[in-house]
């Protein structure tokens, strides 16, 4: 990206917040707990878990995030929130009272006993965690599922997919890459620090949108925003959540500009119309709201989606 396009455009909306009353409140300024978690895209739900003493480091200090998590170590998290489990006793295993607690409110069934201490695929993950909303936290079964259909790979296992509607559906958990849930794909202990955390606080909850059925040209992935990034000289990478989000966390090299003030702004004064604008947000929603409006002023826009799909280096204050 050139240096002097880079520079217009901070100017610019450097003057359109002040002007727009948007203040920067305070950074979220908590290190990390974990070493290596620090700039993990998962590192404020981690934090959020360790801070609740939910989760725990390894003996070397580390998280380990991108490591498998197992069926136990998931059923611990998820149980200790509401629940006071007793320790193991006579020899057995540390993990024994929470497979019986699981197993005496059909959490998990007896197969899963035998894997207990394996790494655990997205698949029973979606299960358990479904299983434990409706158990343990009581909440509803969803009746309309049908935004899942998006997932190309839905119907991979038919005895799971229920358990991945109702996870999807539910703003539990989101696909990966290509529309596609990856269900035999093991489950990371980044990954389940997202869910619980959206399991146990509601409102970080991703809804999914509902997609047109024909390819949908306005979404770009990571790796394709990356490469415009580093190959297009007017490539903008524009985070359209409130300021103190930005100010807290984010994409490197991304420009704040709140969708509320970019609704208001004069965007021609901002960008010319061969710069090529690249949308994210927390959840997909604003990226995509900013993205229509752009594409419909005449501007050359994508939508990247959510942060926390963002497999690549986030910033942290």
């Amino acid at each position: 990206m050139a240096k002097a396009h880079v520079r217009i455009i901070i100017s610019m909306l450097c003057i359109i917040l002040l002007c727009s009353g948007h203040q920067q409140s305070q950074a979220f300024s908590g290190e990390s707990t974990f070493p290596d978690t620090n700039g993990h895209w998962g590192e404020i739900y981690i934090a959020a878990l360790a801070e609740r003493g939910m989760v725990n480091g390894f003996d070397d200090g580390l998280f380990r995030p991108d490591d498998s998590i197992t069926i136990a170590e998931f059923l611990t998290i998820i149980i200790s929130y509401k629940y006071e489990v007793p320790p193991a006793t006579g020899g057995s295993a540390w993990f024994t009272p929470y497979i019986d607690f699981a197993l005496s409110y059909n959490i998990i069934e007896n197969y899963d006993v035998f894997v207990a201490n394996y790494p655990m695929d997205r698949h029973t993950a979606a299960r358990i965690s479904h299983l434990s909303l409706q158990n343990l936290f009581g909440e509803d079964y969803n009746d309309d599922v049908s935004a899942a259909q998006q997932l190309r790979d839905l119907d991979e296992c038919l005895e799971c997919r229920p358990y991945v509607e109702q996870s999807f559906v539910g703003g539990i958990f989101t696909g990966r890459q290509d529309n596609l849930f990856q269900g035999e794909a093991n489950l990371t202990r980044a990954e389940a620090s997202v869910i619980v955390m959206r399991m146990i606080e509601p409102a970080r909850r991703i809804m999914p949108l509902e997609f047109p059925d024909a390819v949908d040209e306005t979404r770009i992935s990571p790796e394709d925003a990356i490469r415009l990034l580093e190959t297009e000289e007017n490539a903008v990478l524009l985070d359209v959540r409130p300021r103190e989000a930005h100010d807290a966390f984010r994409i490197p090299g991304s420009i704040s500009l709140p969708l509320d003030v970019l609704l208001d702004s004069d965007v021609e004064q901002l960008f010319t119309h061969d710069s090529i604008i690249i949308i994210y947000c927390q959840t997909g929603y604003r990226s995509r709201r900013a993205q229509e409006n752009l594409a419909n002023l005449g501007f050359i826009a994508y939508d990247v989606g959510s942060i926390e799909q963002w497999p690549f280096a986030i910033e942290v204050n």
